[in-house]
């Protein structure tokens, strides 16, 4: 299982992915900013979930409530965010599972950069594989 953040401010709870529902895995980008953390974009993964119920197939990129982005973050513990911290490496960075309305509407409505969602070409033992690392990783990594 993951801890994914929730819609609401502060809220997570546990996600166990069945590989079967996910449909496809995308490589999602947002566009680079004039602030210094942010100048060369950031890269993260969209995975397309199947909503429950449904076989999977094209139809599943119109689940878009069940879709999740897969995002290496800084995580920041300050009430303020410190530019130069954020270029310098001055915060360890953590895996999120986000839900993709939230990561739509931090990039596009907040922050006012583009984002773009490109599919991979991955069969489906390499998304079962990529989804077992991604449980790995979540929990081990404190870089």
């Amino acid at each position: 299982p993951l801890l994914q953040a929730e819609s609401e401010e502060g809220a997570a709870s546990l996600l166990q992915f069945d590989p079967a529902r996910v449909y496809a895995v995308d490589y999602l980008f947002a566009e680079g900013s004039a602030q210094p953390m942010s100048r060369w974009g950031h890269s993260m993964l969209r995975l397309v979930v199947c909503k429950p119920g449904r076989v999977p197939g094209p139809d599943c990129r119109l689940d878009l409530e069940y879709h999740r982005v897969l995002s290496f973050r800084a995580f920041v513990g300050d009430v303020q965010i410190s530019n130069w911290r954020g270029l310098t490496g001055g915060y360890p960075s953590r895996l999120f599972v986000l839900p993709l309305q939230q990561v739509v509407d931090e990039y596009t409505k907040v922050e006012l950069r583009g984002l773009q969602s490109l599919p991979l070409q991955l069969g489906r033992s390499e998304i079962a594989s990529l989804l077992e690392r991604t449980a790995q990783v979540h929990w081990s990594y404190d870089g």
